[in-house]
């Protein structure tokens, strides 16, 4: 299964109709699933999508993907890492009132050197990379992150409010 997330707030029509002619030029729109938010202008033809998700089915569906389509958001940076679960991330732009500001675009140039996770500006950009994501479905090694602060972390801070 493709996991396509866009966040809950601000609808990302450019990628999901990215992904929706990639689906249908490919046959595999069976293959994907879309939470696309209620506030989103287009919707997909070739894949199921619901609006929202709730944060069980959100993290099974993340946590069991084949690989997540998604903005550029640290959120979905997050699980995908905790899952190991490689995504293809679009950066929102500002300029095309995608967003206020370009900070997904600072993230995407952060978070470039990580293998699992492969960014892309422009909607010609994202077939290539699902083809490839598609044909080599290999979840990448290691164990993830940690879903929570590392516990050395955890009890410095506590130690620095308590004292």
């Amino acid at each position: 299964m493709i996991f396509l997330t866009l966040g809950s707030h601000q609808p990302f029509d450019r990628l999901v109709e990215a992904l929706d002619h990639w689906a249908t030029d490919r046959d595999v729109g069976n293959r994907i699933f879309g939470q696309i938010t209620p506030h989103a202008t287009y919707k997909p033809k070739a894949f199921e999508h619901r609006d929202l998700l709730d944060p069980s089915e959100y993290r099974e569906r993340c946590k069991d993907a084949t690989f997540i389509v998604s903005h550029a958001g640290m959120g979905t940076i997050i699980t995908a890492l905790t899952y190991r679960t490689p995504a293809v991330m679009m950066a929102r732009r500002a300029h095309l009132g995608e967003m206020r500001n370009d900070h997904q675009v600072a993230t995407a140039e952060r978070f470039a050197s990580r293998q699992e996770l492969r960014f892309i500006m422009e909607a010609p950009e994202l077939g290539p990379i699902c083809d490839d994501l598609l044909a080599n479905a290999d979840r990448p090694d290691g164990d993830g992150i940690a879903p929570f602060a590392e516990d050395q972390l955890i009890g410095t801070v506590r130690d620095f409010i308590f004292r």
